[in-house]
Parts: C-alpha cells; sequence; structure tokens
C-alpha cells in the first residue's frame, strides 16, 4: 500500500496528460475500427504476438520461428491486399 502511495505522490501533471491523451487516442481508433474486419485482423495479430512472446521466452525455438514466418506472411498479404483484390491491371496502347 505504501509502494501504491509513494507512487501516486510521484505523478506529475505531465503524467496524468498523457495517460488522458494516449487513452483518448486509443479509444478514438477503437470506435473507428469497431465492428470492421480491420478489428478483427487487429484481435488476430494481437494473439499472434502474444502466442509469439510465450514462445520466445520458454525458449521454443521452432515454434517462434514458424510464428515469425506466419506474422511475416501476414504482413506481405496486408500490404498487398487491394493490388491482390484488384488483379493485374494492363494498359491497351491505342
Amino acid at each position: 500500500m505504501n509502494n501504491f502511495l509513494a507512487l501516486f505522490l510521484t505523478l506529475r501533471w505531465q503524467d496524468i496528460v498523457d495517460i488522458l491523451l494516449v487513452s483518448y487516442i486509443v479509444f478514438r481508433f477503437y470506435i473507428l475500427i469497431r465492428g470492421t474486419n480491420v478489428f478483427r485482423v487487429l484481435i488476430g495479430i494481437a494473439f499472434l504476438w502474444f502466442f509469439h512472446r510465450i514462445a520466445v521466452f520458454l525458449g521454443f525455438i521452432v515454434t517462434s520461428w514458424a510464428i515469425q514466418g506466419i506474422w511475416q506472411l501476414l504482413l506481405l498479404l496486408l500490404l498487398w491486399y487491394s493490388e491482390m483484390k484488384s488483379g493485374p491491371s494492363f494498359r491497351q496502347k491505342t
């Protein structure tokens, strides 16, 4: 209890403003993506990151390597999603 009180007493006004600002930004971002496919993708990325951290902590080398490969593939798919969706576009010279 004394540690919590000491921590609370050492807070500056900048710390409180910083916490409130970050909380507002995260809340607005959540409101923006709530109910969309992006939200499900972000939840999946968070789970992937969480399981990767556990694998690294426990020393599971092959598991962490496999998750890194999945992570890289997922990033490539996300980066080129719009190009893959529209397909190749060919211009005809006239």
